[in-house]
């Protein structure tokens, strides 16, 4: 649990106490984050790069943040050394997640492409004939690997989730395991949304 504290900044902050605050609570809000302009340095202040970098270096001279290089790519990313602790190693938990369209760590679709290659856009405000997947599209990431995303029918009246498409992408090739774990997941889902999870209603699955 995060404690309240972290949750709003102090009233009687001087502006670089706020600046250094909101840097690092951005890192904090997606998990880890480089210095390149994205989605998740959007905001006043938060995408001047020059201020930025600044403020960067100054919670690294602090010992408030830390700077991780990634194998294969070159620019370096923040962590809070705060939050390390809630940092969990999952290379021996089989998971899959759904996950929400404007999650933080989609965006970034340049860190997201980078770190998954995983190319993602929300098409809501696309229009239909320009669409390449659909309305309203959730990704599906197993393991650390986004390996899937899918589009569901509304629920509305009917309260009841179905499956509309489903796309693996190009190099997964699922085996019965994974499978088995995403129709779990489907049903965990229906649970939080409050809708019927009958077998009936994952017909569509596509796998």
């Amino acid at each position: 649990m995060i404690d309240s504290e972290n949750l709003s900044c102090n009233p009687n902050m001087t502006v670089e106490e706020f600046l250094e605050w909101y840097v690092e609570r951005r890192i904090q809000s997606v998990g880890f984050l480089w210095n390149k302009s994205g989605g998740a340095w959007q905001g006043r202040f938060l995408c001047e790069n020059e201020l930025r970098s600044s403020i960067l270096q100054t919670l690294i001279e602090k010992n408030r943040i830390e700077e991780i290089q990634i194998e294969g790519i070159k620019d370096p990313f923040y962590i809070s050394r705060k939050y390390k602790k809630y940092m969990k190693n999952r290379a021996t938990n089989n998971y899959v997640r759904f996950i929400a369209t404007l999650d933080n760590i989609m965006w970034d679709r340049q860190m997201l492409e980078t770190l998954f290659d995983f190319t993602y856009r929300w098409e809501v405000y696309i229009s239909v004939a320009k669409r390449k997947y659909g309305y309203y599209v959730l990704p599906v990431l197993y393991n650390g690997q986004f390996i899937a995303r899918f589009e569901a029918e509304p629920i509305r009246k009917a309260e009841e989730l179905m499956i509309k498409n489903w796309w693996w992408e190009p190099t997964v090739e699922p085996n019965d395991e994974v499978k088995e774990m995403i129709v779990s997941e489907i049903a965990r889902f229906t649970v939080f949304l409050q809708v019927d999870n009958s077998p009936k209603n994952i017909i569509k699955l596509g796998v």
